[in-house]
């Protein structure tokens, strides 16, 4: 069956966790680390990079800029990457464009990458969880909370929603399901923009997590639909 795609699929995620690996592995519970602010693309680089920061704060926009990224960074350390608290206390997301940009990192097995308090934008393909800027981490886990994700182009709604659910849980993982639903009206604001923004049409997701399967080959991608 032929896939309609969808434009500009908004997703609101909340607790949402991404496993690298057959099976889930424990987090890292190692020290945070120093915290660094970033507003550019070489500074997000060098944050990535540097072993001894734990935390990455972004206050403004930022749009990679694939001449001053040097090679994919390996994290070697669970990491946060967060909305300035001014930013999360006024309810606004921090727009972070990865620029369609593939393997700009990697993540070392047990360890964990997070994402709190962002407008995450051109990171994903247009259907499934492949994370582009995110290196094969067999063993590693990416977490996306409370952050907004856009997509360029997706599976209809409905159908979306029918996959996420569809979707296998990591073995251990807290919660009896995937938990998510298309809501209308959803309405955000965001540093990419001076006014507050409204959608028609969002998925929002209370608790989704999957496995990245190690082959992701089309040919061996099914996608369900629900017909009415």
């Amino acid at each position: 069956m032929p896939e309609k795609l969808c434009p500009s699929l908004v997703l609101l995620l909340l607790p949402a966790c991404l496993f690298f690996s057959a099976s889930a592995q424990q987090p890292s519970t190692s020290g945070i680390g120093s915290v660094v602010p970033v507003s550019s693309t070489r500074q997000l680089f060098a944050g990535l990079s540097d072993p001894s920061v734990g935390v990455i704060v972004l206050h403004d926009s930022l749009v990679l800029n694939a001449s001053e990224w040097s090679g994919t960074v390996n994290v070697n350390r669970s990491l946060l990457v967060t909305a300035s608290a001014e930013r999360i206390a006024s309810q606004t997301y921090v727009l972070l464009d990865f620029s369609n940009l593939a393997m700009l990192f990697s993540v070392a097995p047990g360890c964990t990458l997070r994402f709190v308090g962002l407008e995450l934008v051109r990171h994903y393909d247009y259907v499934g969880p492949t994370f582009r800027p995110l290196r094969q981490s067999v063993g590693a886990t990416l977490v996306i909370q409370e952050c907004v994700q856009r997509r360029i182009a997706g599976l209809p709604y409905e159908a979306a929603v029918v996959n996420m659910i569809a979707a296998g849980r990591p073995k251990g993982m807290e919660g009896t399901g995937q938990i998510c639903n298309i809501i209308s009206n959803f309405t955000f604001r965001t540093t990419r923009s001076p006014m507050q923004l409204a959608y028609p049409v969002a998925i929002r997701t209370y608790d989704y997590a999957t496995v990245v399967v190690l082959d992701r080959l089309w040919l061996l991608q099914w996608f369900l639909f629900r017909l009415s």
